[in-house]
């Protein structure tokens, strides 16, 4: 099995383990892949932190460190304790083994708790993977810190932080009713796998560090190159604007994905994962997933324009289903043809050669909602 294989393999064990949570997996991927940091925002209970750490479990040979901040947390709890012989001899430096300075992946859930003494210190070595240390500053070996948060960044100074955060993610509770049977209906062994106790794929950390090579050395078609030009401006006229830096850093992940997906060339496709690179406030995602996704990816953008159509219909039908019984009717009868819509073009790019994940899960996710319509609405179950 090639280091690919591998991950594609572990992508698909994470994704069985973990509902609705696709593109967070894939994100997590190419985080280790472009040596990215990523952020994952969501309420308490939404399994930000068991499937990092799940993540985290199956990479052999590499160390790892994992932290929840709180406003008490000290600088020695992340950066290491004080040496106290060093100290006596008159040298101010701190015992890093098995801390963040040297570890190779990281997790701090509740990042933005950090306090300015370890904000300093996160700071270059996510930008530099350096760190001081005993007078000297020291190289650290690491590919990326991982972190989650119930709320983005309040205070000002947590601004650089956060920016440094490249991949960004949303994820809220489960949506559907069929997933959260399906976890509950679970043995305890499969709540252990999740955990990361048990598990059968693995990715060692000079089998990454390969992937990292690989990935690294996929071009970037002059038609993405365009296309990518059109996203930034056409983001620009809406009022968001990307930094040149992370513009240039998110080739880094377009090529990831590129590779992940079995190409030495990034075509327009691969700009998709854009979608995740250039929010910066939650109200901004679907404007940026529009835009990106517009120019990359037209048949996805349809596919969530159904959605949110079907969307608005399903509210409609439930709230009108005791008020006004024909025009709940009409909203299960526009439902039940955005669901028929989305079939046939999933059908259309099946016959092209290939159905975007987002189409796949734009359907699912569609007929979710006409289900939880009859069964509300009509007492019938499909």
């Amino acid at each position: 099995m090639t280091v690919r294989q591998t991950l594609l393999a572990l992508e698909a064990e994470l994704n069985a383990l973990s509902f609705e949570r696709e593109d967070l997996v894939r994100g997590l991927l190419l985080a280790l892949l472009s040596r990215s940091h990523l952020f994952v925002l969501g309420p308490p209970g939404a399994d930000k932190s068991r499937l990092i750490a799940s993540l985290m479990a199956r990479i052999e040979g590499a160390s790892t460190f994992s932290l929840l901040l709180t406003r008490f947390t000290t600088p020695e709890e992340v950066l290491g304790p004080i040496d106290i012989p060093a100290y006596e001899q008159g040298t101010y430096a701190r015992i890093v083994t098995g801390m963040l300075p040297t570890t190779h992946v990281a997790f701090l859930d509740e990042v933005f708790k950090a306090n300015s003494a370890i904000l300093n210190a996160l700071l270059e070595l996510m930008n530099e993977r350096t760190y001081r240390n005993g007078g000297s500053t020291r190289r650290s070996p690491l590919v990326s810190i991982l972190t989650a948060s119930n709320e983005l960044p309040q205070a000002e100074e947590l601004g650089p932080l956060y920016d440094r955060l490249l991949l960004r993610y949303e994820v809220g509770y489960m949506a559907d009713e069929a997933n959260v049977t399906r976890l509950l209906s679970r043995p305890a062994s499969a709540r252990s796998a999740q955990n990361g106790r048990a598990h059968t794929t693995r990715v060692s950390l000079d089998q990454l560090e390969e992937a990292q090579v690989e990935a690294a050395g996929v071009h970037l078609h002059e038609d993405a190159i365009s296309v990518l030009l059109r996203i930034r401006s056409d983001l620009r006229q809406a009022g968001l604007v990307v930094s040149d830096r992370r513009l240039f850093q998110a080739l880094g992940v377009i090529r990831a994905q590129a590779w992940l997906e079995g190409r030495a060339m990034a075509v327009d496709e691969d700009l998709e994962v854009l979608t995740h690179v250039l929010w910066t406030e939650p109200k901004d995602r679907r404007t940026v997933a529009e835009r990106v996704l517009t120019h990359a990816a037209p048949a996805s953008a349809k596919a969530l324009e159904l959605r949110d159509l079907a969307a608005e219909q399903r509210k409609i039908a439930l709230e009108k289903r005791t008020t006004s019984e024909q025009e709940a009717a009409e909203a299960m009868t526009k439902l039940k043809g955005l669901v028929e819509s989305l079939v046939a073009l999933r059908r259309d790019l099946h016959q092209r050669g290939s159905v975007p994940p987002r189409v796949d899960r734009a359907l699912a996710e569609v007929q979710a909602m006409r289900r939880e319509v009859l069964r509300t609405c009509l007492g019938v179950e499909v």
